[in-house]
């Protein structure tokens, strides 16, 4: 099965980091809110997260022209077709750099966690929702080994929180910067700034049935 928000699946960030950026930005520690879904059913599904942020917020981001980064890591039991979201970035969809190829044909054993840089333009909003960022996130599960337990016929994969970093730096914290893509070309690098956060609300685990290969030795 797959399962997410186990740890939290709605949060709110506390900003707090520091260091590596040539702007420093004030924002209030209730100011971004991010939450997830996991929506489809069986071996393809979609992360749905949506990063909002209060008008404070938004202003302070904007008036120090600050870019978002979210770092989402996939564990080995699920994977992200670079393919199919190159195809997708014409309708609307994520701009992403890989931190490594993807095996589409490995099973999950063979695999290593996989980690996505996903860009969010906060200069591209929709009218209705000026302070709004949705990222649906197009996941597949990995084939998994032979089980030895008679009647298995599902094995959990679970959905990690990711992580929101910015282009600008905040005050009262070392926290230590991401090196990664400077944009989804990936030609160079660039220092980003991670939001921390805090919990916000506690939801229910979300999970859902997907199908495994199962045999005996």
């Amino acid at each position: 099965m797959f399962e997410i928000g186990r740890y939290v699946a709605i949060w709110t960030f506390m900003l707090l980091s520091a260091l590596g950026s040539s702007s420093e930005v004030y924002l209030n520690r209730d100011g971004v809110t991010l939450s997830r879904q996991l929506v489809g059913s069986g071996f393809h599904r979609e992360i749905k997260t949506t990063v909002t942020v209060s008008n404070g917020t938004r202003r302070a981001l904007t008036d120090g022209k600050c870019r978002l980064l979210l770092l989402e890591t996939l564990s080995p039991g699920v994977y992200a077709d670079p393919f199919q979201l190159k195809s997708l970035e014409p309708f609307g969809g994520p701009k992403v750099a890989f931190s490594a190829e993807v095996d589409l044909e490995a099973t999950a054993d063979q695999s290593k966690p996989l980690e996505i840089n996903i860009f969010i333009d906060i200069y591209s909003t929709d009218e209705k929702t000026p302070n709004e960022w949705t990222i649906g996130l197009p996941v597949h599960g990995r084939y998994h080994r032979p089980s030895l337990h008679k009647g298995a016929s599902s094995v959990e994969v679970i959905i990690l929180n990711p992580v929101l970093y910015s282009s600008c730096s905040f005050p009262g914290s070392s926290n230590p910067v991401l090196l990664a893509p400077c944009d989804a070309s990936n030609n160079s690098k660039c220092k980003w700034n991670p939001i921390l956060y805090q919990r916000f609300h506690k939801p229910r685990a979300v999970t859902a049935n997907t199908r495994s290969v199962t045999g005996t030795c």
